[in-house]
């Protein structure tokens, strides 16, 4: 996988092949039925908070909770399946999310999910697509990223 050692912002594409019930840290209880999803996040700053760095801990299986994200992706009924990668050093997750939250059919799964520290009104930074093919997804996704003025640089399938 040639991600980058650079700033940047991604968004995993993550399948759940059953329906489960977690708890997200500090937002609850969340449900999240089969399907794919979208989480968008960014990786800003020098060495562990770089593309490949942030990335890379998001594909570990062993490892803290600390974001949202690694609730979602502890149980075996969630995996990522591909990203989509962006070089940047300016903040585009809330561009990027907003844009597929406004897409048709595009849902929010847990409000709040990703965007507690969001200050742009983001919902969310993980969308849900129910009854969406993979390949629209990727297509959808970007997209967004080039929605937000940028250039995604890679789409890793991991399907």
């Amino acid at each position: 996988m040639a991600i980058p050692n650079k700033p940047g912002v991604y968004t995993l594409i993550i399948n759940v092949v059953k329906p489960m019930k977690i708890q997200v840290g500090g937002l609850g209880l969340g449900e999240f039925p089969a399907g794919i999803y979208a989480y968008t996040g960014s990786a800003l700053g020098k060495g562990a908070f770089n593309l490949r760095e942030r990335i890379g801990r998001h594909l570990k299986t062993e490892k803290k909770k600390h974001w949202h994200i690694d609730y979602l992706l502890i149980p075996s009924s969630a995996k990522i399946v591909g990203v989509v990668a962006s070089e940047t050093n300016v903040r585009r997750e809330c561009l990027i999310s907003r844009f597929l939250e406004g897409s048709a059919g595009v849902e929010v799964a847990v409000r709040g999910f990703g965007s507690q520290d969001c200050h742009t009104g983001c919902r969310a930074h993980l969308q849900y697509f129910p009854g969406r093919r993979y390949s629209e997804v990727v297509d959808l996704i970007l997209a967004a990223h080039k929605d937000a003025a940028l250039k995604p640089i890679l789409a890793v399938d991991f399907e």
